[in-house]
């Protein structure tokens, strides 16, 4: 277990991976898909879930949106999703027939991408994307049942949320603190690649080039980076948090990875898993018997259920669910820490 930084000069600094080749570079957030409506019935399941949105959604402005839509995209017919410019749709099966998804689009397309008034503010690739069948699900303010629903949810799905400025606000605007971390967590499960600073993408994104905007999904990051980027995206933390947080170890005169881990909450005396049990937003911190600092990091979604983003215990190096004692062993400790916001 070595998620750690490496000095070779004071000007250049090298990487350190542990295993397997990762290649992928920043990328821009993603495109947009467009709908193509065929002709159906026009008493179909979905026309009767409109008009019963519809008669919710008690102001005018509403009603107009939901008419224009009508108009627009033929609500009662089948369609077939393919991708376009934007990056607001989420791709379905050919079979499929126009619900959720569509009436997302419409609203994304047409509306800024979220219905307000007294349903609250509900995105509209979230209406389609997470929702599932017909409308959507209509999420109150439930944390819980939000990160259910992006569980059960395609990375492709998730993605297209992520990638969307308009959806990413809606959801912003209804969660906050640590809910917001860890839905921001739960939308990374899939993305990312796993690579250590500072010769990633996120090292170069946010410190070398100084930068305060997201990054793209196959952005390399580690393990570390992946649970400040989910604070990041959540608005607990800026670029200059992270920039601060780098330069703080690079800048110590001791071993920078020591610096990096007391940054992030690591000391001795932390509660220990399995005698705690850690609770959702906490920080995991994996340490190996004898050694000076921990080897890796997830973030705890309560239990024994945890993200994190490294190549075990799956082979995959993207952002992962885990169990936590996936990472662990007989000579690995799990220790517990709050969080730094």
């Amino acid at each position: 277990m070595s998620h750690q930084l490496s000095h070779a000069s004071p000007v250049q600094q090298q990487v350190d991976t542990e295993s397997g080749p990762v290649t992928n570079s920043l990328q821009a957030p993603g495109a947009a898909t467009q709908l193509k409506a065929q002709e159906a019935a026009n008493n179909s399941p979905q026309v009767s879930q409109l008009r019963s949105l519809q008669s919710a959604a008690n102001s005018s402005s509403q009603v107009q949106q939901l008419s224009a839509l009508q108009n627009s995209a033929n609500i009662s017919a089948p369609v077939q999703m393919k991708p376009g410019d934007g990056g607001s749709l989420v791709q379905r099966d050919a079979d499929d027939v126009i619900g959720g998804a569509a009436v997302g689009a419409g609203f994304g397309g047409m509306v800024g991408g979220h219905l307000a008034g007294p349903l609250g503010v509900i995105p509209g690739a979230i209406i389609g994307g997470i929702g599932g069948a017909a409308i959507g699900a209509i999420f109150g303010s439930d944390p819980k049942a939000f990160l259910a629903e992006i569980e059960g949810k395609t990375t492709a799905e998730r993605q297209a949320i992520l990638n969307d400025q308009t959806q990413m606000d809606a959801i912003r605007d209804k969660f906050r603190g640590n809910d917001l971390v860890l839905i921001m967590n739960a939308l990374t499960e899939g993305s990312q690649k796993w690579q250590n600073p500072t010769g990633n993408n996120f090292y170069d994104h946010f410190v070398t080039q100084g930068n305060d905007t997201p990054v793209g999904t196959d952005t390399t990051m580690n393990c570390w980076e992946s649970v400040l980027y989910a604070a990041f995206l959540a608005g607990e933390i800026d670029g200059d948090y992270i920039r601060n947080f780098y330069q703080t170890a690079l800048a110590g005169g001791v071993n920078a990875n020591v610096l990096i881990w007391q940054q992030l909450g690591y000391q001795a005396g932390l509660p220990e898993y399995p005698d705690t049990t850690p609770k959702a937003g906490q920080f995991l911190f994996y340490i190996e018997d004898g050694e000076a600092h921990p080897g890796h990091i997830a973030l705890s979604h309560g239990g024994d259920e945890a993200m994190s983003l490294w190549w075990k215990p799956n082979n995959v190096d993207s952002v992962q669910r885990i169990q936590v004692n996936d990472l662990a062993g007989p000579n690995t400790k799990v220790l517990i820490a709050d969080p730094l916001w």
